[in-house]
């Protein structure tokens, strides 16, 4: 490599314990969605499909409450984690289908233990994720909402002539850019930080 470095990705710093590393990944199949999830997560997760706890979401089939998530996929969890950590998996689990999300996987996800009376907080440190490509027609508004980066720097708004209904990349230009670039393939999509938030 030549030339200088002049853009860097700085991230805060989060202190804490390896005990409250998790891993989750949301895939989909033909016969429906499965969410793996394990207590153990990190830079040291080793076998995922051998040690993972896994939840089929099968298509025709009667979405699994609140209980059954908790019994299927957080029986290592200590017991006041859990439900921040289900409702964190339904929401994730909505913004997957909403979004038509192909695969999705989240390495670590960090639960702190709730301080002076608060529940404990959800911080995802790695994420990765493929959007299903065929769902433009149906998503690309919510697509474009996460490429405009006015979102991110007031500054380009103000460069904008009015606003556009999509003012990032058109998704065939991004779908060949990310097909030509394997790093950029395991991206996720600026926007779905905020759409987790909601």
């Amino acid at each position: 490599m030549t030339g200088t470095l002049s853009n860097f990705i700085v991230e805060p710093f989060l202190p804490h314990p390896s005990t409250a590393e998790y891993y989750v990944c949301i895939t989909s199949q033909r016969e429906g969605d499965c969410i793996l999830f394990t207590h153990e997560g990190g830079v040291d997760i080793g076998d995922v499909d051998a040690k993972a706890l896994k939840l089929d979401i099968l298509v025709g089939k009667p979405f699994p409450n609140r209980d059954k998530f908790t019994a299927a996929l957080l029986k290592h969890v200590p017991p006041e984690k859990q439900d921040t950590l289900v409702d964190f998996l339904l929401r994730l689990y909505s913004v997957y289908v909403d979004l038509h999300f192909a695969y999705l996987e989240i390495n670590p996800l960090v639960c702190l233990d709730g301080v002076d009376g608060h529940q404990p907080t959800i911080h995802y440190l790695d994420m990765a994720a493929k959007l299903d490509q065929t769902a433009d027609s149906i998503c690309g508004p919510k697509w474009a909402i996460a490429r405009d980066l006015s979102i991110y720097d007031p500054a380009v708004a103000t460069q904008s002539k009015g606003v556009s209904a999509d003012r990032g990349p058109p998704m065939v230009s991004l779908h060949t850019a990310l097909s030509n670039n394997p790093v950029a393939q395991e991206d996720i999509i600026p926007g779905l930080a905020r759409a987790l938030r909601s």
